[in-house]
């Protein structure tokens, strides 16, 4: 331990309700389960944590993982690897996929899925594909609680508040049949060049009857073109020629309106990420 310096005093609340008391007693403690994001980031021999340190982990209902008719429900201390273990089959492809992406396979065995969403050190990699997927996030605090979509979490004016804590990832059950999760570039060492694209489709009798896509760039922000993806729904498979479509230009004219996080080349990326996967559900048939 460095001379002079107090060690922080260390918190092991078993229930959800201690937990909310003791930080809404001491709202500039640190809460601490897999501590990869924070630890990652010491350049120091002894890390200095700011304030006492909560620990989450012995808190059973954040690591519960329970399966419902309609949807996933996650518990924030969830391990990333111990989602993983539900299967490709429960989780889909593309979440599945996006998981997997984050960390190597030791990181994952400590990191949790609700440290990954709150870390101000880690890029949202999985907010570009949770946006899709109609997730709600549980915030709680002492007294009260409330589900907000990935968006308003993100937001500062509706995100956590003092004293809130995640405690629970809800991910509705969804009929897209055609799933895409794709990284290009480094989220791990140069994540402000990196893009997460994602692409989930519904085709039923050779027709697009469900589409969404979004793409993420490092921690500056996701794009999304409602409009264009109304376009091609109901469109019959295959689908070609589609640069030359005039609607493909709203797609075109959306990424040229966020030219100030988007660079030249990854429009380009996006066109051709989404191009691709148009491709796919034509060769599916």
């Amino acid at each position: 331990m460095k001379k002079n310096v107090r060690s922080p005093l260390v918190y092991y609340p078993k229930t959800i309700n201690e937990l909310l008391a003791l930080y809404k007693s001491m709202p500039d403690s640190t809460l601490f389960a897999g501590g990869t994001g924070l630890l990652s980031t010491r350049s120091a021999k002894y890390p200095d944590f700011p304030g006492n340190i909560i620990y989450l982990r012995r808190i059973e209902e954040l690591s519960a993982i329970r399966r419902s008719e309609g949807y996933l429900e996650i518990g924030a201390c969830a391990r990333l690897n111990r989602v993983l273990g539900i299967g490709e089959h429960v989780l889909k492809p593309a979440l599945f996929n996006a998981i997997k992406a984050i960390g190597t396979m030791e990181i994952r065995n400590l990191a949790t899925i609700g440290g990954n969403i709150c870390s101000p050190y880690r890029v949202k990699s999985l907010f570009p594909l949770l946006m899709l997927l109609d997730t709600r996030f549980e915030l709680r605090k002492q007294g009260s609680s409330r589900w907000v979509t990935p968006r308003k979490f993100l937001s500062q004016e509706e995100g956590r508040k003092p004293g809130e804590v995640l405690t629970r990832i809800r991910i509705p059950f969804n009929n897209f049949n055609h799933q895409s999760y794709i990284v290009t570039g480094d989220l791990k060492s140069d994540y402000s060049s990196a893009l997460t694209f994602c692409c989930l489709a519904s085709v039923q009798k050779e027709n697009l009857t469900g589409l969404r896509f979004s793409a993420g760039f490092g921690n500056n922000g996701i794009f999304r073109a409602r409009d264009f993806e109304e376009t091609l729904l109901g469109r019959k498979l295959p689908v070609y020629g589609l640069t030359a479509d005039p609607l493909f230009s709203r797609l075109t004219t959306a990424l040229k309106t966020r030219k100030d996080e988007i660079s030249s080349f990854q429009r380009v990326q996006i066109e051709g990420l989404f191009l691709s996967f148009i491709h796919q559900l034509n060769d599916t048939l």
